[in-house]
């Protein structure tokens, strides 16, 4: 801003100050300043913004006790980090509601704090596989439990695969983490799996903003468990290949390497030779 705009917004708001605008050009201005001068309008409203952000660290100003969708009293109640809002939720409620989210992160007040969760400690089964409706038969599951790196936490879920149809029709274990947009660790049982999204995110930050593999992984360890005591799962050995596996995945989707049935590795060999 030049130094006769600055004197301006100065002028203005003496004039604010001493009562000599009319409201309707006081709104104006206001508008004025709040567009010039974004940080001096903050700066008036900065112990309301903090008063919002610590009242979201609680229970928002709410009192009641019940479930705000069942309305049921009485129950454990609960709220995830990652939808909008702070809805105050039963177990019930809570696991309906993120039957197609089940990576997001859920807290649960214990009385005084809300503390960390997991979906998986609620008892919620992801059951992947085409089966209508979700509804397998004859689901196979997931040895030792199972980790799932996403966008933005680390966390250990309990996972169940499609076993009420053959192979060759459900697919491989990993067929079927791939399937559902998981990236599986290894082929032969995975207990480690990597979203689709979160590859492409790192993806996009490496070549934009040359993140390292190292800094983004520990970034997601920080955001899953900052104070390091919930034990989080190592899997960075296994983000370093899966990464790599990525990137050449990548490459030949857009060299047009795999529209073919016969394509083979060396045409993949060739492709990264001609970058």
């Amino acid at each position: 801003m030049d130094g006769s705009s600055l004197d301006d917004v100065v002028q203005l708001l003496e004039e604010i100050s001493t009562g000599s605008l009319s409201i309707d050009k006081k709104k104006v201005t206001r508008r004025s300043i709040a567009s010039a001068q974004p940080m001096v309008t903050w700066k008036a409203e900065f112990p309301n913004f903090l008063a919002e952000l610590l009242a979201l660290e609680g229970r928002g100003g709410r009192r009641e006790e019940g479930c705000v969708r069942c309305n049921e009293a009485g129950k454990d109640q609960y709220r995830c980090r990652v939808c909008m809002g702070s809805e105050l939720l039963c177990k019930e409620c809570i696991m309906h509601v993120h039957e197609s989210r089940p990576l997001d992160i859920i807290e649960k007040w214990n009385g005084s704090f809300f503390e960390r969760c997991t979906l998986k400690s609620l008892g919620y089964i992801l059951q992947i596989g085409d089966c209508p409706n979700g509804a397998c038969k004859q689901p196979h599951q997931s040895k030792l439990g199972f980790v799932i790196v996403d966008i933005d936490s680390i966390q250990e879920v309990a996972l169940q695969y499609c076993g009420c149809r053959v192979t060759s029709i459900a697919g491989t274990s990993w067929e079927q983490l791939i399937r559902k947009k998981l990236y599986p660790a290894t082929t032969v049982e995975p207990r480690t799996a990597f979203t689709f999204r979160m590859l492409e995110f790192f993806h996009d930050l490496m070549l934009q903003g040359k993140v390292s593999v190292y800094d983004f992984y520990h970034a997601l360890e920080t955001r899953t468990d900052g104070a390091a005591v919930q034990g989080v799962k190592d899997c960075y050995e296994a983000f370093i290949c899966v990464q790599r596996q990525w990137r050449v995945m990548t490459m030949c989707k857009r060299g047009g390497i795999g529209n073919q049935p016969s394509t083979t590795l060396s045409d993949v060999v060739r492709l990264i030779k001609r970058l």
